[in-house]
Protein backbone atom coordinates (compact mmCIF):
# COMPACT_ATOMS: atom_id res chain seq x y z
CA UNK A 1 0.00 0.00 0.00
CA UNK A 2 1.35 3.38 -0.93
CA UNK A 3 1.64 6.25 1.50
CA UNK A 4 -0.75 8.43 -0.51
CA UNK A 5 -3.42 5.74 -0.49
CA UNK A 6 -2.99 5.22 3.23
CA UNK A 7 -3.31 8.94 3.91
CA UNK A 8 -6.42 9.16 1.72
CA UNK A 9 -8.05 6.30 3.62
CA UNK A 10 -7.13 7.74 7.01
CA UNK A 11 -8.20 11.27 6.13
CA UNK A 12 -11.48 10.16 4.54
CA UNK A 13 -12.55 8.13 7.58
CA UNK A 14 -15.40 9.95 9.34
CA UNK A 15 -14.47 8.96 12.88
CA UNK A 16 -10.86 9.99 12.44
CA UNK A 17 -11.91 13.31 10.91
CA UNK A 18 -13.97 14.00 14.03
CA UNK A 19 -11.00 13.24 16.27
CA UNK A 20 -8.65 15.32 14.14
CA UNK A 21 -11.05 18.25 14.06
CA UNK A 22 -11.29 18.33 17.84
CA UNK A 23 -7.49 18.69 18.11
CA UNK A 24 -7.07 21.05 15.17
CA UNK A 25 -7.12 24.81 15.78
CA UNK A 26 -10.10 26.66 14.32
CA UNK A 27 -7.81 28.88 12.24
CA UNK A 28 -6.62 25.82 10.30
CA UNK A 29 -10.10 24.85 9.05
CA UNK A 30 -9.36 26.13 5.54
CA UNK A 31 -6.07 24.27 5.21
CA UNK A 32 -5.65 20.98 3.35
CA UNK A 33 -6.38 17.74 5.26
CA UNK A 34 -2.70 16.82 5.51
CA UNK A 35 -1.88 20.15 7.18
CA UNK A 36 -4.80 19.66 9.59
CA UNK A 37 -3.51 16.19 10.43
CA UNK A 38 -0.03 17.53 11.11
CA UNK A 39 -1.46 20.26 13.34
CA UNK A 40 -3.61 17.74 15.21
CA UNK A 41 -0.61 15.46 15.71
CA UNK A 42 1.41 18.42 16.98
CA UNK A 43 -1.34 19.37 19.39
CA UNK A 44 -1.55 15.81 20.72
CA UNK A 45 2.24 15.71 21.05
CA UNK A 46 2.25 18.92 23.10
CA UNK A 47 -0.55 17.59 25.33
CA UNK A 48 1.39 14.36 25.80
CA UNK A 49 4.58 16.20 26.72
CA UNK A 50 2.70 18.40 29.18
CA UNK A 51 1.13 15.33 30.78
CA UNK A 52 4.51 13.59 31.00
CA UNK A 53 6.07 16.70 32.55
CA UNK A 54 3.31 17.02 35.13
CA UNK A 55 3.49 13.33 35.98
CA UNK A 56 7.25 13.38 36.43
CA UNK A 57 7.01 16.54 38.54
CA UNK A 58 4.44 14.86 40.79
CA UNK A 59 6.63 11.77 41.11
CA UNK A 60 9.68 13.86 42.00
CA UNK A 61 7.70 15.83 44.57
CA UNK A 62 6.49 12.60 46.21
CA UNK A 63 10.06 11.29 46.29
CA UNK A 64 11.22 14.56 47.90
CA UNK A 65 8.50 14.32 50.56
CA UNK A 66 9.51 10.71 51.20
CA UNK A 67 13.16 11.67 51.56
CA UNK A 68 12.27 14.46 53.97
CA UNK A 69 10.11 12.08 56.01
CA UNK A 70 12.96 9.54 56.11
CA UNK A 71 15.50 12.15 57.15
CA UNK A 72 13.24 13.48 59.89
CA UNK A 73 12.14 10.14 61.31
CA UNK A 74 15.14 7.88 60.83
CA UNK A 75 18.18 10.16 60.91
CA UNK A 76 17.06 13.05 63.12
CA UNK A 77 14.81 10.81 65.23
CA UNK A 78 11.87 13.21 65.19
CA UNK A 79 8.56 11.61 66.10
CA UNK A 80 5.67 12.63 63.88
CA UNK A 81 2.19 11.83 65.10
CA UNK A 82 -0.76 12.73 62.92
CA UNK A 83 -4.22 12.46 64.40
CA UNK A 84 -6.87 12.73 61.67
CA UNK A 85 -9.53 13.65 64.23
CA UNK A 86 -7.73 16.92 64.97
CA UNK A 87 -7.81 17.88 61.29
CA UNK A 88 -11.47 16.88 61.00
CA UNK A 89 -12.41 18.87 64.11
CA UNK A 90 -10.69 22.00 62.74
CA UNK A 91 -12.42 21.63 59.38
CA UNK A 92 -15.83 21.25 61.04
CA UNK A 93 -15.26 24.36 63.19
CA UNK A 94 -14.30 26.39 60.12
CA UNK A 95 -17.60 25.46 58.45
CA UNK A 96 -19.76 26.23 61.47
CA UNK A 97 -21.36 29.71 61.38
CA UNK A 98 -20.49 32.10 64.22
CA UNK A 99 -24.13 32.78 65.09
CA UNK A 100 -27.57 31.62 64.05
CA UNK A 101 -29.33 33.62 61.32
CA UNK A 102 -32.15 35.89 62.51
Amino acid sequence: MRLGTLLDRVLSNGKLQTIFSSFTPAAAATRPPLAQTVLAAGTLTVFGLALATATSALALMLVAVGVMYYVLTQILDVRLELDPHVLLRQAMQAQRPTSAPN
